[in-house]
């Protein structure tokens, strides 16, 4: 597989003070194309200094400094796009907005995406892979709105990611163009294949 065709990618969220040192460290020494914040850095914020391309999402237990911060970074994707590289973009659905975030990526999606990356605290409906569950009810979001109609055909992969999934991966087809991914760890590394559409963690 030709490496322009493969992008790396660093997850992390809910991290703890005591654990924030460490996992700055190894960040630093990943060899990464970008990393994926999904949300729970309050105790870690030094996690968006680390010298690579980073974007972000919040959870449920962030307040607006943590948005904050993220938006000083010009990492915050919470319903907006943004370029990891050429052709390859990434969205975000937050804990708080997701049906605001889903309608805004509907309406904004970069024209030179062939390939998309949507970062979500939430899993998407019909998930086999992870359920979430607020106040005694299921939710998930849908995005088939965020891709139909669109005057070229995009390869997309879902990351779902939060501490009460089940699994700390799962890897679901969605369909011929889409990929969902599902992760409860704080942080994890995996090698997405764009050309191919699939997804293996590094070890």
């Amino acid at each position: 597989m030709a490496k322009e065709n493969l992008i790396r990618i660093a997850i992390v969220q809910n991290i703890e003070y005591e654990k924030c040192r460490e996992l700055v460290e190894a960040l630093k020494k990943q060899h990464v194309d970008a990393i994926l914040v999904c949300g729970g850095i309050g105790q870690c914020l030094s996690v968006l200094e680390v010298n690579k391309k980073l974007f972000g999402i919040t959870n449920i237990d962030d307040d607006t400094h943590v948005v904050k911060a993220l938006k000083n970074r010009e990492a915050f994707v919470a319903g907006s796009w943004q370029l990891i590289e050429k052709n390859v973009c990434i969205g975000g659905v937050d804990a708080k907005n997701p049906v605001q975030n889903v309608e805004r990526l509907e309406r904004t999606i970069l024209s030179q995406c062939s390939f998309a990356i949507i970062i979500s605290y939430y899993p998407l409906k019909k998930s086999i892979c992870a359920k979430a569950e607020f106040m005694g009810r299921s939710l998930s979001f849908g995005l088939k709105s965020i891709f139909k109609n669109k005057s070229k055909q995009i390869k997309y992969l879902v990351i779902a990611c939060n501490k009460n999934f089940v699994h700390s991966f799962c890897k679901q087809t969605l369909d011929s163009e889409g990929l969902l991914v599902t992760t409860n760890e704080s942080f994890i590394s995996l090698l997405v294949d764009l050309q191919n559409l699939d997804v293996a963690i590094v070890k």
